[in-house]
């Protein structure tokens, strides 16, 4: 059966250094499984609608919105491994990814006993994860990191690696001209697929 990658970018920018890295993570996953399903989403391109707090269980779907995002929902529950990768903006992920992060609540719907809300564990994932970061000269990362290793945590996707880009420059792509970093995302792709394989 083959293994399934999705790549999460939410980056607002065709070009960026997010989507550079990304890439160069997907040739390096492709270095080792070659015949990986990959499934690249630029969540800007779609129509999302953010999280109502619904307190909804959805099942069998995955959320009662069905909008533009609802297929990489599905894409989500069915990979093995996820990326996601975002700009830093106000010292935390892209309002883009925060939306596809937020959707993600109804992986564990709550159920309510006695007033309380309890989650159901059932749904969660079992897959490996990694991301990438990029940001200004004098970024702070913590806070992104925080986000994502509780969307981690709440769908139960392991954590396998990251890459951080630190920049000064205001030309679009810029990580194209650092090959240390570009062969760092290669390296992790890389390094993740063996992972997985490690595992059959």
């Amino acid at each position: 059966m083959k293994k399934k990658l999705l790549i999460v970018n939410g980056s607002p920018r065709h070009g960026s250094s997010i989507e550079i890295l990304a890439e160069q993570f997907e040739l390096g996953f492709r270095s080792v499984i070659a015949d990986v399903e990959v499934t690249n989403v630029r969540l800007n391109d779609l129509d999302i609608i953010p999280c109502q707090s619904c307190g909804v269980d959805p099942r069998p779907l995955l959320c009662i919105y069905k909008d533009d995002l609802y297929p990489y929902l599905e894409h989500l529950r069915e990979a093995d491994f996820v990326l996601l990768a975002s700009p830093i903006h106000f010292d935390t992920v892209s309002s883009q990814m925060k939306l596809f992060i937020d959707r993600c609540n109804c992986f564990r719907p709550p159920k309510f006993e006695n007033g309380k809300a309890v989650f159901d564990n059932q749904g969660i994932l079992s897959s490996k994860g990694a991301y990438i970061l990029v940001g200004g000269e004098r970024e702070k990362y913590d806070a992104a990191e925080r986000v994502i290793g509780g969307f981690f945590i709440w769908c139960g996707i392991t954590k396998t690696g990251k890459v951080t880009y630190s920049h000064s420059e205001d030309r679009l792509g810029s990580v194209k001209r650092d090959k240390a970093k570009l062969e760092e995302s290669f390296t992790l792709g890389a390094q993740c697929a063996n992972e997985l394989t490690s595992q059959l």
